[in-house]
């Protein structure tokens, strides 16, 4: 509604420790009739009850739908006549629209000096708030809230509160030379230059925010505190870092703050540009020492986040290579895990561990096979990487590749030579419940006609849960068609049919399997038929 922009002068009339009547000593003759004219409507008219709608309108407290009285609109458009005519006749000063804007509000927010001056003279509330807090002072220009400040002497409310809340442009816009003026106020009347808002910000953490390297370096010669820390732990260093400022970081470092200073979560500036990429970033914060081992090691959290030429200038700075965080994680494991094949690449060329397990036991290869990273696969296997690692259960790559229905990478751990009879400690089946395909590795087990407890082979789990491919696969391999669960009831094609999976008992019929054969107790008196049960389905 209102441009919440005013010149320095309505502001400083807005502050001012001069009484109404100083202010009206200085007034020129404002000519209120002429300016009176501007307002009023031109003919009168009758409103459906027969009240005459001008006569209401030129009442001087009358308000429109948003709240505004006739002074609230005189003093929007500045009309130095009609705002004298209407305090005559009585206005309400204080009278606040909807949004709860005082008249006051409205002329320093519309850069009306001459209304400002006005309204002052007639008492005006010159501290009254919006619901936001914000005073006429905030609403005024601040380019030259120096000469405000001069005159109002209004430190710990109008000062202090800005700083440490960025309302002030000198530093949102990075206005230094008023920047510079405030400071030299602020320290005359002993006002507190860093003071914090309730997020701990102060006025140096924004002007790094903002990237205001001028108004930074205002701030720093004026002793401004390095290390000041918001909420989180973070510093005016960390702040520009994550959101790469790299003139400001130079300035900063220029005045002796700290590189390696850790937010509250260990997190550093490094680790901080590191995730984001910011690479300018990095190489200034290098260049001035920064520990790189610090905050979950910057080379983890770059490796991470995929950024290869920030892994390759980590590296050539000599960050350690096989670093583990505290879950056994390193630098290849999580570029793995990742799929960020290029740095997978770059980091195998450094020379690292490849056979480091986390604190389950999973390496690179591992976690790569589990989370179907193929070409993070290939690029270890080639490396040399163990292509059998095993956990304490005794499940393999290869294991927890197909178990993830990672066809790929199950092609190319074979292809690379694993142990198909390698077997799984755990319940057997359950790589054929996940629906993957070629499972040779089982071959052995299934012609023994390895079973779980409730005597289900990984043939009828897998004919259970529909996986067409597992079937072929397990019935190339050699699997028991006919073999029976443990209390003797279904076969696998009686599991297919119940279960709705058409397709599966097609390819079970096509193999050979017993269509005739019976369940003994489970659905029909008349002793149903695997192919009746498949009927009973459908209907």
């Amino acid at each position: 509604m209102i441009a919440q922009i005013a010149s320095s002068s309505v502001a400083r009339l807005v502050t001012s420790r001069e009484g109404p009547a100083g202010i009206a000593a200085r007034r020129t003759a404002t000519g209120a009739a002429a300016g009176a004219a501007g307002w009023a409507d031109e003919s009168p008219r009758k409103q459906d009850d027969g009240k005459d709608e001008t006569a209401d309108k030129n009442r001087e407290n009358y308000e429109d739908k948003d709240g505004r009285t006739l002074l609230h609109i005189a003093c929007e458009n500045g009309n130095v006549g009609a705002v004298e005519v209407l305090l005559r006749a009585g206005a309400d000063l204080e009278a606040r629209t909807k949004d709860g804007w005082t008249a006051l509000h409205i002329a320093s927010g519309s850069d009306h000096m001459a209304v400002v001056e006005i309204l002052l003279a007639a008492g005006a509330d010159k501290e009254a708030k919006l619901p936001t807090g914000i005073t006429a002072l905030y609403i005024a220009r601040h380019t030259e809230m120096v000469k405000v400040v001069a005159e109002a002497r209004l430190f710990d409310e109008e000062v202090k509160l800005p700083l440490a809340r960025a309302r002030l442009p000198c530093v949102l816009n990075g206005h230094t030379i008023a920047m510079r003026g405030l400071l030299a106020l602020v320290k005359e009347a002993k006002g507190d230059e860093e003071a914090k808002g309730g997020n701990g910000w102060t006025a140096l953490y924004i002007a790094s925010l903002k990237g205001h390297t001028g108004v930074v370096k205002v701030l720093l010669a004026a002793g401004a505190d390095t290390e000041a820390r918001d909420d989180t732990g973070a510093t005016a260093l960390y702040i520009a870092c994550a959101n790469d400022r790299v003139e400001v970081l130079e300035a900063l470092l220029a005045a002796g703050a700290d590189t390696d200073s850790k937010r509250y979560n260990g997190m550093t500036a490094l680790y901080s540009a590191c995730a984001r990429g910011h690479m300018a970033v990095v190489a200034a914060l290098l260049a001035a020492g920064a520990d790189t081992e610090i905050g979950g090691t910057a080379l983890f959290w770059a490796s991470a986040k995929g950024r290869t030429a920030m892994v390759e200038v980590l590296l050539a700075v000599g960050a350690d290579k096989n670093t583990k965080m505290l879950s056994g994680r390193t630098a290849l494991y999580t570029a793995s895990e990742g799929g960020h094949t290029a740095v997978v690449q770059v980091l195998l060329a450094a020379g690292v561990d490849m056979e480091v397990e986390d604190v389950v036991g999973w390496t690179a290869l591992y976690v790569a096979c589990a989370k179907g990273r193929t070409a993070a696969v290939e690029a270890l296997l080639e490396a040399g990487a163990n292509k059998d690692p095993k956990l304490l259960s005794g499940r393999t790559a290869l294991y927890t590749a197909s178990e993830g229905g990672h066809t790929a990478v199950v092609q190319v751990l074979l292809a690379g030579g694993v142990d198909t009879e390698a077997q799984d400690k755990v319940r057997f089946g359950r790589g054929a419940r996940e629906g993957t395909p070629q499972r040779d590795e089982l071959r052995e087990v299934m012609l023994r006609g390895a079973r779980d407890r409730d005597g289900w082979t990984a043939l009828h789990v897998a004919c259970k849960r529909g996986h067409g491919e597992v079937v072929e696969a397990l019935l190339a391999a050699g699997a028991d068609m006919e073999a029976r669960t443990k209390d003797g009831r279904l076969t696998a094609l009686h599991i297919a049919s119940w279960n709705g999976h058409t397709a599966v008992a097609e390819v079970l019929l096509a193999a050979g399997a017993n269509n005739g054969a019976k369940n003994e107790v489970m659905m029909i008196a008349t002793k149903t038929t695997a192919l009746g049960f498949q009927r009973a389905n459908r209907a």
